[in-house]
Protein backbone atom coordinates (compact mmCIF):
# COMPACT_ATOMS: atom_id res chain seq x y z
CA UNK A 1 0.00 0.00 0.00
CA UNK A 2 1.38 3.60 -0.66
CA UNK A 3 1.74 6.39 1.85
CA UNK A 4 -1.29 8.37 1.38
CA UNK A 5 -0.83 11.84 -0.24
CA UNK A 6 -1.49 13.52 3.36
CA UNK A 7 -0.13 11.89 6.02
CA UNK A 8 2.72 14.58 7.02
CA UNK A 9 4.35 11.95 9.37
CA UNK A 10 8.25 11.07 10.12
CA UNK A 11 8.58 8.98 12.76
CA UNK A 12 6.85 6.23 14.14
CA UNK A 13 5.76 8.59 17.22
CA UNK A 14 4.74 10.89 14.79
CA UNK A 15 2.88 8.18 12.70
CA UNK A 16 1.15 6.52 15.82
CA UNK A 17 -0.24 9.87 17.49
CA UNK A 18 -1.75 10.43 13.77
CA UNK A 19 -3.76 7.56 14.09
CA UNK A 20 -4.98 8.25 17.95
CA UNK A 21 -5.85 11.51 16.41
CA UNK A 22 -7.93 10.03 13.11
CA UNK A 23 -9.74 7.74 15.58
CA UNK A 24 -10.76 10.88 17.57
CA UNK A 25 -11.71 12.57 14.37
CA UNK A 26 -14.01 9.44 12.85
CA UNK A 27 -15.44 9.43 16.36
CA UNK A 28 -16.93 12.45 16.31
CA UNK A 29 -17.99 12.12 12.54
CA UNK A 30 -20.13 9.23 13.49
CA UNK A 31 -21.56 11.54 16.70
CA UNK A 32 -22.22 14.06 13.95
CA UNK A 33 -23.85 10.97 11.74
CA UNK A 34 -25.97 9.94 15.31
CA UNK A 35 -27.27 12.93 16.17
CA UNK A 36 -28.05 14.41 12.70
CA UNK A 37 -26.05 17.22 12.57
CA UNK A 38 -24.24 16.12 9.46
CA UNK A 39 -26.86 17.49 7.72
CA UNK A 40 -26.18 21.11 8.83
CA UNK A 41 -22.75 20.66 8.00
CA UNK A 42 -22.72 19.31 4.63
CA UNK A 43 -24.91 22.25 3.88
CA UNK A 44 -22.22 24.86 5.30
CA UNK A 45 -19.10 22.55 3.97
CA UNK A 46 -20.58 20.51 0.79
CA UNK A 47 -20.93 16.94 0.52
CA UNK A 48 -17.88 16.74 -1.48
CA UNK A 49 -15.56 17.79 0.96
CA UNK A 50 -17.07 15.94 4.01
CA UNK A 51 -16.55 12.86 1.38
CA UNK A 52 -12.71 13.92 0.47
CA UNK A 53 -12.23 14.60 4.05
CA UNK A 54 -13.63 11.31 5.63
CA UNK A 55 -12.21 8.79 2.86
CA UNK A 56 -8.48 10.35 3.72
CA UNK A 57 -9.15 9.71 7.20
CA UNK A 58 -10.37 6.06 6.71
CA UNK A 59 -7.06 5.88 3.63
CA UNK A 60 -4.50 7.02 6.52
CA UNK A 61 -5.83 4.55 9.02
CA UNK A 62 -5.67 1.55 6.82
CA UNK A 63 -2.15 2.63 5.53
CA UNK A 64 -1.05 2.84 9.78
CA UNK A 65 -2.82 -0.53 10.50
CA UNK A 66 -1.12 -2.31 7.74
CA UNK A 67 2.58 -0.37 8.52
CA UNK A 68 2.20 -1.09 11.87
CA UNK A 69 1.68 -4.96 10.64
CA UNK A 70 4.08 -5.47 8.97
CA UNK A 71 6.47 -3.65 11.00
CA UNK A 72 5.57 -5.32 14.55
CA UNK A 73 4.29 -8.45 14.16
CA UNK A 74 0.45 -7.83 14.58
CA UNK A 75 -1.50 -10.93 13.79
CA UNK A 76 1.64 -13.22 14.30
CA UNK A 77 0.04 -15.21 17.27
CA UNK A 78 1.73 -15.09 21.11
CA UNK A 79 4.35 -16.84 21.98
CA UNK A 80 4.13 -18.47 25.24
CA UNK A 81 8.12 -18.65 26.35
CA UNK A 82 7.35 -20.39 29.79
CA UNK A 83 7.00 -23.71 28.02
CA UNK A 84 11.08 -23.94 27.13
CA UNK A 85 13.49 -25.41 29.86
CA UNK A 86 15.31 -22.97 29.59
CA UNK A 87 12.90 -20.39 30.86
CA UNK A 88 13.81 -18.68 34.60
CA UNK A 89 9.81 -18.92 35.44
CA UNK A 90 8.98 -22.19 34.91
CA UNK A 91 7.45 -23.61 37.73
CA UNK A 92 8.94 -27.04 36.55
CA UNK A 93 12.50 -26.37 36.22
CA UNK A 94 14.07 -27.89 39.49
CA UNK A 95 17.27 -25.66 39.28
Amino acid sequence: MNRPEFLNTVTIGQTRQKYRDNVKALDNICLLVSTGSLEEVKEIAGESLINKVVTELLIQQEYIREREKANWGWDRGVTDFSKQGSCILNCNNNA
